[in-house]
């Protein structure tokens, strides 16, 4: 079944042709049995972590001033409707020109998805997707015992627009250094802005957890053959 017969390596990356404010196009390659669930899901994981990267390692004028400040503090985090709620709040927030597009996309052996969108947001995906591939049971085993060490001093379900003051110096400190562990394993650089932005380091700490399971996600597509980042093809030139 080929939803799109045009291959998208005829097509330029950089201009997209000559319309100017056409975005740069990035290729997503499938391959593999693909369900309804994964079209749902797959899309899904990889728009809110372009999102989450966009508003945290870019200077994007999108992301600056009060409204966004409040994206990053509104939500309690004690649940799944808290990560809905923020990354549906960054999606709308970024001007629609540079939320991803489909702009072709075949459903065959192999077949393809190619997207418009920011190319450099679109690359650091790639990068972290990289690396969670190649260390995949390290991080995993990270992120595992940051879990095991929040249900331990019961901070998973503390709602921390209300209990802020009540973390202890102990529970700062586990907090912190899994807020760099994880960044340090995903490649996130700017740890410090994400902190100012969110006021709360384990309302920070939790938001990179999210953010790690939608990479996870995204890397055992690529792990199973399912999808190939446009770098990471074996052979790639580019």
């Amino acid at each position: 079944m080929c939803l799109c017969a045009r291959d998208p390596s005829s097509r330029s990356r950089s201009t997209g042709g000559d319309v100017p404010d056409k975005p740069p196009s990035y290729t997503i390659h499938l391959d593999g049995n693909w369900s309804l669930e994964d079209l749902y899901k797959f899309p899904r994981a990889y728009e809110q972590a372009y999102f989450f990267l966009y508003a945290v390692e870019t200077d994007s004028s999108d992301y600056q001033g009060e409204e966004v400040d409040h994206i990053f503090r509104a939500f309690p985090w004690q649940g799944g409707y808290s990560a809905v709620g923020f990354y549906n709040n960054l999606k709308y927030k970024i001007s629609p020109s540079r939320r991803p597009k489909i702009i072709s996309i075949s459903y065959a052996s192999p077949g393809w998805l190619e997207l418009g969108l920011v190319l450099a947001v679109a690359l650091n995906v790639e990068k972290i997707v990289q690396s969670v591939c190649k260390s995949a049971e390290h991080i995993n085993e990270t992120y595992n015992k940051i879990i095991r060490g929040l249900q331990e001093r019961e901070l998973r379900g503390i709602k921390l627009n209300q209990e802020k003051i009540r973390l202890k110096r102990s529970e700062l400190k586990f907090i912190s250094e899994s807020n760099a562990a994880m960044c340090r394993l995903l490649g996130l650089k700017n740890l410090s802005e994400l902190e100012e932005k969110t006021g709360n380091p384990l309302i920070t700490l939790k938001m990179v957890l999210s953010f790690y399971r939608r990479i996870r996600l995204l890397a055992d597509y690529q792990s199973k053959g399912k999808a190939q980042f446009e770098n990471s093809r074996e052979g790639s030139d580019e």
